[in-house]
């Protein structure tokens, strides 16, 4: 879950947590995500460009804030 008062509207886990192929001493990749500061072409380019991006776009899961 999102903690409340992190301002975020939504969070992605991703890395090898979301993909499943963690050891118990892996980190924890988790991105808090307010919006979008990019352009369509800029983020199109990130997700050519960026393995964090893709990583996160392609194994991510969604975490929302606690109601």
């Amino acid at each position: 879950m999102v903690p409340k008062g992190v301002g975020a509207t939504r969070g992605i886990l991703f890395g090898s947590r979301a993909r499943g192929d963690y050891i118990d001493s892996s980190d924890v990749d988790l991105v808090y995500l307010e919006g979008l500061p990019y352009t369509e072409e800029e983020f199109e380019r990130l997700k050519q460009t960026s393995s964090v991006v893709q990583d996160a776009l392609t194994y991510g899961i969604e975490i929302r804030p606690e109601p």
